[in-house]
């Protein structure tokens, strides 16, 4: 009787030391991802950055030609400024640890 009790509780033991193990897997796999998908969004991210420059930076200049017409570089300037700050906002979000927790129901 005795060593049925002992069985059960070793078993249990070695069960419990199993689950965690796979938990901690689990959770560095999670964040493996979620890193990966960082380093993704922010390659996406800096290609169109450079594809939205080259672009202001060819408008600009055709801009610049007329001289009285500065508000339109000030107006371009705010709107690459938004072309940076937006996108880059969207993927810190997207790839926050705690965005990644709750989604994956770690909390």
């Amino acid at each position: 009787m005795i060593q049925g009790a002992v069985k059960l509780l070793l078993k249990a033991a070695a069960i419990n030391a199993v689950r965690k193990q796979g938990e901690l897997l689990y959770y560095k796999a999670v964040d493996a991802i979620r890193k990966s998908l960082r380093f993704v969004f922010l390659l996406v991210l800096l290609t169109q950055l450079m594809v939205v420059g080259l672009g202001l930076t060819v408008y600009s200049t055709f801009q610049l030609i007329p001289m009285d017409e500065t508000q339109r570089l000030y107006g371009m300037l705010i709107l690459g400024v938004i072309l940076l700050i937006v996108p880059l906002a969207l993927v810190l979000w997207g790839t926050s640890d705690r965005l990644w927790f709750k989604a994956s129901k770690q909390d």
